[in-house]
Order: structure tokens, then sequence, then C-alpha cells
């Protein structure tokens, strides 16, 4: 089906479409928005913007790629909670499935792709838009199924879910892992 006027070809369409902040006369006060890096404030009194992976990125490579896009870390909410995006790549079938007993309570919520989790003997496949809740002190392990797997989790107090994950992680400049297995740095 072709909606162009009979006779008429399409052999080029570009397409432009103007950043909708700017758009609407609207950015961040000041600093990189939508074409650099977003800091963090250092403290949970000032204010800051971050644009979807223009975020502080870090990649760990423990069991396969997690690469991790902190959002809220400590400082900024006075130590009540730590908020990150994380990306992982699907397990191997020679990585060990990840193990942990949070300190605090955590959320997870999907974004994209499948999570398999295990908590006190249950087991789920976690699919778009799923949320997942661990209480503190609970033992539970996770893998993704399905490369490409993202999630955003909250976690209470400033010693977060991602604080194990980011001590053995790399700063990371990309929004993906890399393609290939075996990385290190």
């Amino acid at each position: 089906m072709s909606f162009l006027p009979l006779g008429v070809e399409c052999t080029h369409l570009e397409v432009t479409t103007p950043h909708l902040p700017s758009t609407l006369g609207w950015a961040p006060p000041s600093g990189n928005w939508h074409n650099g890096s977003n800091e963090l404030a250092d403290d949970g009194q000032t204010p800051f913007f971050v644009a979807k992976n223009y975020a502080q990125k870090y990649l760990n490579y423990e069991n396969g790629y997690k690469l991790l896009a902190p959002v809220q870390k400590g400082p900024q909410s006075g130590g009540n909670f730590t908020m990150d995006t994380i990306t992982m790549s699907a397990k191997t079938s020679n990585s060990t499935v990840d193990t942990i007993t949070p300190k605090q309570p955590l959320a997870f919520q999907l974004e994209e792709g499948q999570l398999s989790v295990e908590v006190d003997g249950e087991s789920a496949q976690l699919i778009q838009d799923d949320v997942l809740f661990v209480p503190a002190n609970t033992t539970f392990s996770y893998y993704a199924t399905v490369p490409v797997t993202k999630f955003l989790y909250v976690s209470g107090g400033a010693d977060g879910f991602d604080q194990d994950l980011l001590q053995n992680s790399v700063e990371w400049e990309y929004a993906v892992y890399p393609t290939y297995a075996d990385y290190s740095a």
C-alpha cells in the first residue's frame, strides 16, 4: 500500500525531528542535555537532570555483563535509597547464577527482556513491566534469559543492591555492554 500520489516515486526520505525540550523553549539550566554525560549531584539538596543513556555508566563483567547506570546514589537521597538501571547479557552455559542477600529491601521493574529470579524457593520469569520486591536480608538469585535484559531497581538505604556490583566494575562510556565474550579491564 502506498500513501504517495500515483506516479510519484519516493527514492529518499529525510525526516528531522527537533529536540523536544529546546523546541518547547526549555532545557536544564546548565550542563549537558542529550549531548554529553550527565553528572549526579553531590548531595540531596541540589536538583539535577539525567537524560536516558547519558548518566554515568559502569560495566561489571562477573558472570556475564551488567551495565549499571546510577540515577540516584545514596548521597543524593540523603542516604534513603539508591536507584539504577541495569542492562544484562544473557546467562551463558559456563557462567554462574548471581545469588545475593541484600542488606536493604529492593524492587525491580523490568523494562525489556526477561529476567529469571528465585526468592525463597519460588521462581518466576519477569517480563516487561513486571515488578519484584525482595525484603532486606532475603537471599535471591537472578539472571537474564535473553540478550539485552534491562530493569530499573530501587533499593532502600545508601548501601543498595548496586554497591557490590559497582565495587567490581569499570567506568564505561557506552549505553550497551561489549558484543564479545570474556571482556576484562
